[in-house]
Parts: C-alpha cells; sequence; structure tokens
C-alpha cells in the first residue's frame, strides 16, 4: 500500500572468531548500530576461517552451518559483514 510505513527487522550476519585481533571493533559497529535503531538489527555471530580453530581449552563455536556459509557467501577473511 502506498503511503503505509513498514517496518523491517535486518539481519546482520558476523563473519568473526575468537582469535581475530579486529573483530572487537566490527562487534563494536555492530553494538552501535543496535543502539541507534534498537528495534531493527538482530546480529549473529558466524564462525569459521583458519581464526575460529580453537587452541588448548578454547571452546568451537563453528557449526556444520556456519561453515556452509563461509562457504556460500564467499567469506574470505573475518571480521566481514553481511
Amino acid at each position: 500500500m502506498a503511503g503505509t510505513q513498514q517496518y523491517r527487522t535486518a539481519l546482520l550476519e558476523e563473519f568473526t572468531a575468537m582469535n581475530c585481533g579486529n573483530c572487537p571493533a566490527a562487534h563494536s559497529v555492530a553494538n552501535a548500530l543496535g543502539a541507534v535503531y534498537p528495534d531493527d538489527p538482530v546480529s549473529v555471530g558466524v564462525y569459521g576461517g583458519g581464526l575460529a580453530v580453537p587452541s588448548g581449552s578454547q571452546v568451537d563455536f563453528r557449526t556444520v552451518d556456519s561453515i556452509a556459509l563461509w562457504a556460500q557467501l564467499g567469506a574470505a577473511f573475518q571480521p566481514q559483514g553481511t
């Protein structure tokens, strides 16, 4: 309908890893978007890539789906978002 305002939710897929030195700054940007638009963005961490391989007692946050998203969307490094 013309002239009718529609509200939508945006999904931000953050390609990240626990051993990523630049990822905390990217998370800050995503959090800032959430502060400016509190009802709109939903952010999801998608763990993958070489920096997501756990070492020592680190938890493995990678999943079959996260690895598939990395491949499907062509994520070559982190941080990235889509």
